[in-house]
């Protein structure tokens, strides 16, 4: 997994990943999924992740939980 992200990051591996239709698809998706790690990016793709503490949090106060 991570030689094929690290192919993803280089031009001449992208460009080998093409001509292996089905590599290239999930190479695309493992460099998607990396990108969550980045709030600002997240955010533009519905994830929000203080959002979902402070959901979680006004939930277990709702419930009496600590």
């Amino acid at each position: 997994m991570q030689a094929l992200i690290a192919l993803t990051k280089r031009p001449r591996g992208r460009a080998l990943l093409t001509r292996a239709g089905a590599a290239d698809q999930l190479a695309q998706m493992l460099t998607s999924l990396g990108l969550y790690d980045d709030p600002t990016i997240a955010r533009t793709l519905g994830w929000d992740a203080e959002a979902v503490v402070a959901r979680g949090h006004a939930l277990r106060q709702a419930e009496g939980r600590p």
